[in-house]
């Protein structure tokens, strides 16, 4: 059995053994040939660990009220033995303006210390889209993998012309559009061009390619 891939949008065959195995499982025949899943495979768990990853590190201890809280402590403390000295030998040291002061320079620490993830988050923010696109590949070798298949018929040079093109198509406001059913990606078509694009439920673009109105249909 002869079928289109739906991500290089090449000819592949599935073995009527295997057509029989996912009827078995009361499954659809697979859309994308061999080479695509596996490939969509390695890209998933790629942004698979790199969410653990961010999520281990935000979950890391913060000793910060730790510091705080012994510092309060301290300052208890030193009222404590301000007053009880005072009570026990009567002199002019009642009046001493020493902790209130330490109290204010505890405050200032604290405020100096919250106010540096701030900066941190604007960095990250203002480096996000430096390259010019809003879309992107799930990583540098899918990128690089697509650009190698379709990159001549959709007449770029560079990797940097293929992607720019691909988010061109997504937000061409003449972009036919739908929701492709099995997968759930975005599907944009520009009938003039016969550009396609698909974009994950993820936000990350899949493949770029020529076809035709009639392969868009079918999506």
């Amino acid at each position: 059995m002869k079928r289109i891939c739906k991500q290089c949008g090449k000819e592949f065959e599935i073995t009527d053994s295997e057509a029989q195995f996912y009827k078995d499982k009361g499954l659809q025949l697979p859309k994308r040939c061999k080479q695509c899943r596996e490939e969509n495979k390695r890209n998933n768990a790629s942004i698979s660990n790199s969410q653990s990853e961010k999520q281990a590190k935000n979950s890391s201890p913060d000793y910060k009220p730790v510091v705080f809280g012994v510092v309060i402590i301290a300052v208890v403390l030193a009222f404590a033995l301000f007053f009880l000295r005072g009570s026990l030998f009567g002199g002019k040291e009642t009046t001493t303006v020493m902790p209130p002061t330490s109290t204010t320079a505890v405050t200032t620490t604290v405020t100096q210390t919250t106010e540096a993830p701030e900066t941190t988050t604007k960095k990250v923010t203002t480096t996000e889209d430096e390259d010019g696109v809003s879309y992107h590949f799930t990583s540098a070798d899918s990128l690089e993998s697509h650009f190698q298949k379709h990159g001549a018929e959709t007449g770029c040079a560079t990797r940097e012309e293929y992607l720019r093109k691909a988010n061109a198509v997504i937000t061409n406001p003449n972009a036919l559009h739908k929701y492709e059913t099995e997968d759930g990606d975005d599907v944009y078509f520009v009938a003039s061009t016969g550009e396609i694009c698909f974009v994950s439920p993820k936000g990350k673009i899949r493949t770029y390619f020529i076809t035709d109105q009639a392969y868009f249909d079918k999506q």
